[in-house]
């Protein structure tokens, strides 16, 4: 995610929704019930599930949505008029 934000690439909500439920996804899949990166994963989905519900927001799986530049964080660059 920090890469992605930091090239500049279009990174949409969407996109970081989907980047969370990987990483979810890989800790749960790739540690066992009961470790402690597991339990963390498992805490972290049910946090931001309740903050995307509590938020309004929609992650938009399979939305059509239109990504949104990220402002450039690189030294010496001026954004188009």
């Amino acid at each position: 995610m920090r890469r992605k934000m930091k090239e500049d690439v279009a990174y949409s909500f969407s996109m970081f929704c989907d980047d969370v439920a990987l990483m979810v996804s890989t800790a749960t899949t790739y540690n066992n019930p009961g470790e402690t990166v597991y339990n963390i994963a498992l805490d972290l989905k049910a946090r931001f599930e309740v903050m995307l519900a509590s938020s309004g927001a929609d992650a938009g799986r399979g939305a059509a949505e239109t990504p949104q530049p990220v402002a450039s964080k690189k030294r010496g660059r001026t954004p188009p008029p």
